[in-house]
């Protein structure tokens, strides 16, 4: 997989600047230890094969093993199941306990052993990054250029993720008028790679942080007045070309401010004092993180049931992240019902529709903004038939089932010009 991303022209930008800094930098290979083991149960329902997994994407998930077995009819299920911080959204014992349950047409239930889970299990994408910063007489961030590249292992797994993310959020928190970015994923013989905790834009950012620290230093500039005055504003482009219309960096910088001083400062009365080997360091760093991606889209149902009560039919895992009660409270919230008459068809794919990863916040923001839609296009019904009922709704001839979308802005493409 490579991945181009291109802004401005950051060449002469570069040959133009006042200073340059540069460096290689690398990330190691992450194991994520869960505490909970990867199971998995098999059985038959009829001739369906039921899968129940820890996938966070079950859609995704029943495509993979369809495609892998050669059986299409599979319904995937996720049960309660731990947290998790990305490992789950690749396939790890599925497909051996699938396999199993298939051949010997009998329940299989597949529990790894600690060693077996390091081996199969996905980990967290080392990086390779050779990148320079430029900046003008003034300390403004005047281009950035970057080569890196994802060791994703023995397979490919979800490595264009890490690669396409971490150039959708490269720029951060900075206004960068030109980039050159090139993003390249290699095999490797190492454990394969997987999504966890950010899936590439936290590597990305390692580099690009590194490198802001050394362009403050080498112009003498506070850290975080360096990063303040570099901040992206309201109207200037990311790294994508995608306008922001908001950004409340510059003030997080004036609240952080006050105790960055205290620290330095107490920092240098410490080393001032001190009489060993020890000392001490201040240091700081910024991040802006993206929820979903651009152009990210979900779509779900609520249905009123015969006894009054609300069905949301949603292809939303819950691992740890609270999006059960965060679908109960808003579909609560919005048709003024108590949560108790709420109910959940979010685990299984048979009445869903797929709806991406749960990740991080993004169901919150994807996955809550297409019940809020669905629930408000509901409301709306009820209003005008002047009725909360099943009943209700159907003497008046309204549909009892109503389908919401939540698409975000943008395509993620480069900045044309």
């Amino acid at each position: 997989v490579t991945m181009p991303l291109k802004k401005g022209d950051a060449a002469t930008a570069i040959k133009k600047a006042a200073a340059v800094v540069e460096g290689n930098f690398t990330t190691q290979m992450v194991h994520q230890s869960p505490l909970e083991p990867e199971v998995t149960v098999c059985y038959f329902d009829g001739d369906e094969l039921v899968v129940l997994g820890r996938s966070i994407n079950i859609h995704a998930a029943k495509a993979q093993l369809s495609e892998a077995l050669g059986y299409d009819k599979i319904r995937y299920e996720e049960p309660y199941v731990g947290g998790q911080f990305g490992i789950k959204a690749t396939l790890s014992t599925e497909q051996v306990c699938a396999a199993a349950a298939l051949y010997f047409k009998k329940p299989v239930r597949y529990v790894p052993n600690i060693d077996e889970s390091m081996w199969l299990s996905s980990k967290r994408h080392p990086f390779d990054m050779d990148a320079k910063l430029a900046v003008d007489d003034k300390g403004i961030i005047t281009a950035y250029d970057i080569d890196f590249y994802v060791n994703t292992g023995a397979y490919m797994t979800v490595a264009f993720i890490p690669v396409s993310r971490a150039l959708n959020m490269l720029s951060s928190s900075y206004n960068m008028p030109n980039i050159e970015a090139v993003g390249k994923a290699t095999y490797s013989n190492d454990g394969s790679g997987g999504a966890a905790r950010g899936a590439g834009p936290p590597q990305a950012c390692f580099a690009l942080e590194s490198l802001i620290d050394m362009a403050a230093e080498k112009c003498g500039i506070d850290a975080l007045e360096f990063r303040r005055k570099n901040s992206l504003k309201p109207g200037q482009g990311k790294a994508t070309g995608m306008i922001v219309k908001q950004w409340e960096f510059t003030d997080m910088c004036d609240l952080i401010k006050p105790h960055w001083e205290r620290a330095k400062k107490d920092v240098a009365e410490f080393n001032k004092k001190a009489t060993g080997d020890i000392r001490r360091g201040v240091g700081i760093a910024a991040n802006s993180f993206g929820i979903g991606d651009p152009g990210d889209k979900g779509q779900l149902a609520v249905e009123v049931d015969p006894d009054d009560g609300i069905t949301i039919y949603a292809a939303i895992a819950d691992p740890g992240e609270g999006n059960d009660s965060m679908l109960t409270q808003l579909a609560a919230h919005v048709l003024d019902m108590p949560m108790d008459k709420i109910r959940l068809y979010t685990r299984k794919t048979d009445k869903t529709v797929g709806m991406g990863p749960a990740a991080g916040s993004r169901m919150t923001f994807i996955g809550g903004g297409a019940l809020v839609d669905a629930c408000e296009k509901l409301k709306a019904a009820m209003d005008e038939a002047k009725t909360k009922t099943y009943k209700g709704l159907q003497a008046a001839g309204k549909p009892v089932r109503y389908e919401g979308t939540r698409v975000s802005p943008g395509e993620g493409r480069p900045d044309p010009k």
